[in-house]
């Protein structure tokens, strides 16, 4: 028994060296025998061969030393003050990383007291390698590694840049959603120069004490709606695309940084010839909106259609539904083209036609219309009045063949696009489903007069390299070349 346990020891010793040994493939400087590392290995002064070593392979130090560096089965800490006389790094040897280090905000808020390894916290002479963390940070980043605060709050509250308040806090009620950096709402006005890309890097080490150039660019809720955002009045937050939300009367002043927005709103009389009233609700829409659906509506009826307010029309039970880039309306979205299969299945039209939304049915009405003004459903239905879906024939062929595979929308007896025969319906076209040459369903976002655009022949889609389709289209001349005739490369006209 003795033997045995004296065997069973001998073997766990072996074990144990062996998972520091280059036996395991990983680890590295181990003395196969000894199981320690070998002369040379730490160094005072130079550090020895272990720093470029562990640069080299940060993963295999961690074999012995754990994931974390800080003993393992080593029961040696690489967070050790000292270390057989000789001084170590107390607050770890640091990580390797490229140079210039456009992540380090990321990684330093998850392992600051790595960085400390091979930085320290003061600044030091400028062009210092490794420069020390105050040589960009205007404050100590170690005091608060998950935070902005080491050269500005987050929002700026201060007056002296680049921790000047302005108008920061009141862009607080941005609705976006928050990202890995926490910058989402900077993003908005400062889009691609937030927490770790190289412009922001580059931006604090020049310490700037005044505004540097090129600080505002605009990101995806400011120009939504495709908002051509070129200054902060221009942006969809301030009612910039007036195709959307209509200009008002008189007409809206441009936002100025740093004046807090009016705290009162005043109605105004709303509708397409009426006043927009003044104050908080007027400073990006009409209050109510000069549209004419929106003629005589008092504060007490915004709820009737933007559910997301409450019933004095100027707070909201649903904050996310303001400011972000979408008119929210009770019955749907704006817009809502017809590409959307809500649209496409609200059947005969209920609930659309009312005093306060679509008119009455009117043949030939105009379209599109001004943004905010709900079109007539006959505009955009062109050959009749919305039914129940399937209702091709509303813009092109026959109301027989609507629920009829291959013949529903197939043009027949009209002379003009987009209800025009032409060879629709000849020899094997018959057979034929439309996606062959126009792959154009009915939930398209180019299929038919909706979202503000009139379709024409130039949206017939080419589905070249195909068994069957289109290689090429003239709209001008009506030719086209196809792979499913016999000669690919005949130019056909479309009668």
């Amino acid at each position: 028994m003795k033997y045995a346990l004296r065997a069973v020891l001998l073997i766990s010793a072996v074990l144990l060296l062996a998972s520091c040994s280059n036996g395991n493939g990983k680890a590295v400087g181990i003395d196969p025998i000894t199981g320690k590392h070998a002369a040379g290995w730490a160094v005072a002064g130079t550090g020895g061969a272990h720093p470029s070593a562990f640069h080299a392979n940060p993963g295999a130090c961690s074999e012995c030393h754990g994931l974390d560096l800080r003993g393992g089965t080593s029961k040696v800490s690489c967070f050790s003050a000292s270390r057989s006389g000789i001084s170590c790094h107390a607050n770890g040897p640091g990580l390797p990383h490229t140079v210039p280090f456009t992540n380090h905000g990321n990684e330093a808020r998850a392992v600051s007291d790595f960085c400390l390894g091979c930085h320290q916290d003061a600044a030091n002479a400028a062009g210092s390698k490794p420069p020390g963390c105050q040589n960009c940070h205007l404050t100590s980043p170690v005091t608060s590694p998950s935070n902005c605060i080491s050269c500005h709050s987050k929002p700026p509250n201060a007056a002296a840049y680049p921790n000047s308040a302005g108008s920061h806090s009141s862009h607080g009620a941005l609705n976006v959603v928050e990202n890995a950096t926490l910058t989402a709402g900077c993003d908005q006005c400062h889009s691609g120069l937030g927490l770790g890309t190289a412009d922001h890097q580059n931006r604090s080490r020049q310490r700037a004490a005044a505004l540097l150039p090129n600080a505002l660019v605009f990101g995806a809720l400011a120009t939504s709606q495709s908002t051509n955002a070129t200054s902060c009045d221009t942006t969809w937050c301030h009612g910039g695309n007036t195709a959307f939300i209509p200009q008002n009367n008189p007409v809206r002043t441009a936002p100025v940084w740093g004046t807090p927005f009016p705290v009162a709103s005043v109605l105004g009389t709303g509708g397409a010839a009426g006043t927009s009233g003044s104050g908080f609700c007027a400073q990006c829409h009409g209050y109510p909106p000069l549209t004419a659906s929106h003629a005589g509506v008092t504060a007490a009826q915004c709820t009737t259609c933007h559910s997301h307010l409450n019933a004095d029309g100027l707070t909201f039970n649903n904050p996310a539904k303001h400011v972000n880039g979408v008119i929210d309306v009770v019955v749907h979205s704006f817009p809502f083209p017809g590409s959307v299969p809500a649209h496409n299945t609200a059947v005969n039209g209920a609930g659309c036609r009312s005093a306060s939304c679509h008119p009455v049915d009117v043949a030939g009405s105009a379209y599109p219309v001004t943004r905010g003004t709900p079109p007539n459903c006959r505009a955009c239905h062109l050959n009749s009045s919305p039914t129940t879906y399937p209702h091709c024939s509303g813009c092109h062929g026959s109301a027989a063949n609507d629920t009829t595979p291959l013949l529903a929308g197939r043009p027949i007896g009209g002379t003009t696009f987009p209800n025009r025969p032409g060879l629709h319906n000849i020899g094997n076209h018959l057979i034929w489903d439309c996606t062959v040459c126009h792959l154009i369903t009915d939930t398209s976002a180019s299929h038919g007069w909706s979202g503000g655009i009139r379709s024409t022949t130039t949206q017939i889609k080419l589905v070249s390299g195909l068994t069957l389709g289109i290689n090429s289209w003239n709209p001008a001349t009506g030719q086209c070349t196809a792979s499913c005739h016999t000669n690919s490369s005949l130019v056909r006209t479309w009668q």
